[in-house]
């Protein structure tokens, strides 16, 4: 996902995680309607209570058991960094703690493999 992102041109991956909160035109117009619908459908996949809770609180919720959901909701988990000082983000994924370090070191790679 990381790599796809990149070469279509999807500059600030931040706004991946709120992708179907907000209609971003300047995005849509970067990479394609169709693109966007497809992320978009991540995004309902990984997100299995509401949504608003998650970008506000950035609470896990539980992860759909698909694997493009889980890509997705570590992706939105590693890039989206709204913070809220009360809450402590690895209290919600305790037992996801390990496969999001991973994921956010492979993407820290690649940046510096760039």
């Amino acid at each position: 996902m990381y790599e796809a992102l990149k070469l279509w041109g999807f500059k600030d991956l931040r706004y991946v995680a709120v992708i179907n909160l907000v209609n971003y035109n300047d995005i849509e117009e970067k990479i394609g309607i169709s693109k966007i619908a497809f992320l978009k459908s991540f995004a309902s996949e990984a997100y299995d209570s509401d949504e608003e809770l998650y970008i506000r609180e950035n609470t896990a919720g539980i992860i759909r058991s698909g694997l493009y959901a889980r890509v997705f909701w570590y992706f939105a988990n590693i890039f989206y960094d709204k913070k809220v000082s009360y809450i402590d983000k690895y209290n919600y994924m305790y037992h996801f703690k390990d496969e999001l370090e991973v994921a956010k070191k492979y993407c820290e790679f690649c940046e510096i493999v760039k």
